[in-house]
């Protein structure tokens, strides 16, 4: 395996790939990096969150969130507004088409 030191001692150097979606991914003697080889073919892939944690349990269902005093809004506070503004401005247009017609 390709491998260096780093500062801090660590060695750094191609690992399996805990995240399972590459052969091989460096470590750099901290982290994981995005550094990811498969088939002998290098790329990036920003490490990310397991799929299924190892110790995932199957049959406990989740938990309802209870402490949530109000529900999300999904509504727009802006669209009347938006619409209102929209309004105004074809009235003034069509005002100064009529002024624009009447004085030619």
């Amino acid at each position: 395996m390709d491998s260096a030191i780093n500062s801090t001692g660590a060695a750094a150097s191609w690992q399996a790939d805990p995240f399972g979606r590459h052969e091989q991914r460096w470590w750099d003697g901290d982290r994981w990096t995005e550094k990811v080889r498969s088939t002998g073919t290098t790329g990036i892939d920003p490490p990310g969150i397991v799929a299924k944690p190892e110790h995932a349990r199957d049959h406990v269902p989740a938990q309802p969130i209870t402490d949530a005093t109000n529900p999300v809004d999904y509504r727009s506070h802006a669209l009347p507004r938006m619409l209102l503004l929209s309004l105004l401005v074809l009235i003034t247009i069509v005002v100064i088409v009529i002024v624009g017609i009447a004085t030619a």
